[in-house]
């Protein structure tokens, strides 16, 4: 899967519906949909402002932060303000705690 061909997705899909539009993604393992959706979404966040998407996976294996920040620091402009400004991340109670624990011992 190209990024190409996600941002034809996307474009598409809002171009029929702007306002509620919903894209369900199905490939095999390992053909590159977490990699391609982060740079995708990154990309088009960056150029839209008011663009929100929903990035839902039932493995947390199959969303990996790193990927998503690094995509959104290779495409924001310093006006589309930081990640943090910018990417909401919903986890369960359970990672939620084990991030802040993993945080404020990372402090410097």
């Amino acid at each position: 899967m190209q990024i190409s061909d996600f941002w034809r997705m996307i474009t598409d899909l809002e171009s029929r519906s702007p306002e509620h539009a919903l894209m369900l993604l199905n490939a095999p393992t390992g053909t590159g949909k977490s990699y391609t959706i982060a740079q995708a979404l990154c990309q088009y966040a960056a150029d839209h402002e008011n663009f929100r998407a929903f990035f839902v996976t039932d493995q947390k294996k199959n969303f990996n932060e790193h990927t998503f920040k690094a995509a959104w620091n290779k495409h924001a402009r310093s006006s589309c303000g930081t990640f943090n400004q910018r990417v909401a991340i919903l986890r369960s109670l359970e990672d939620t705690v084990n991030k802040i624990i993993g945080d404020w011992d990372n402090q410097p």
